[in-house]
């Protein structure tokens, strides 16, 4: 597996952040979140890291439309 992507709360305040500050508002905050959190989930083999590991657990449910 290549380089793994650790998510801690510090970058994640600073992602949204500048989400909720950036032209597409806060209506962007939950998107983004959303999106960090499955890159580093499939990134990590279903597993979260850092700080989140130990306060969060992950369900990955991918639907066809």
């Amino acid at each position: 597996m290549s380089d793994r992507v650790e998510l801690t709360l510090v970058n994640l305040l600073d992602k949204l952040v500048n989400e909720i500050r950036s032209p597409g508002g806060p209506g962007a905050t939950t998107k983004s979140f959303n999106e960090t959190l499955t890159v580093e989930f499939r990134a990590n083999g279903g597993v979260l890291s850092g700080e989140l590991a130990a306060q969060a657990q992950l369900l990955l449910l991918t639907t066809a439309r």
